[in-house]
């Protein structure tokens, strides 16, 4: 459970830093 906890934050997070770099390369651009 808590490994599938875990990988569920991650992926949240990397979903989350990869929109913010999307905006900001979008934004730069």
């Amino acid at each position: 459970m808590q490994r599938i906890l875990r990988s569920r934050s991650d992926r949240v997070l990397a979903g989350v830093c990869g929109g913010v770099a999307k905006y900001f390369n979008k934004d730069l651009l």
